[in-house]
This record gives structure tokens, C-alpha cells and sequence, in this order.
């Protein structure tokens, strides 16, 4: 149990670093619905 609970505080902290980085939910919150609907397509095509 202990292992996991390290497990996930690295997850937790690996994200809000990334988040940090490329803050991309808060940036999409200010977004009209098209322009979010945009991004993400864009966003999307680069793992495609």
C-alpha cells in the first residue's frame, strides 16, 4: 500500500508539473466553444 501512495504522489506531482508547463485546461476554460472545439482537433491531430 505504501508503494502505491508513493506511486501516486509522483503521478500527482508529475502533473502539476506538466500542468505548469502547458497549462492547457485553464487556457481551454477561456475559449468560446468553437475556438475549444478547434484547439482540441488541432491537439488531437498531433497524436494521431
Amino acid at each position: 500500500m505504501k508503494i502505491m501512495k508513493q506511486d501516486d504522489q509522483k503521478v500527482k506531482e508529475a502533473l502539476e508539473r506538466l500542468n505548469e508547463l502547458l497549462p492547457l485546461k485553464e487556457r481551454q476554460k477561456r475559449l468560446n466553444q468553437q475556438s475549444r472545439d478547434i484547439y482540441r482537433a488541432i491537439l488531437r491531430s498531433f497524436v494521431e
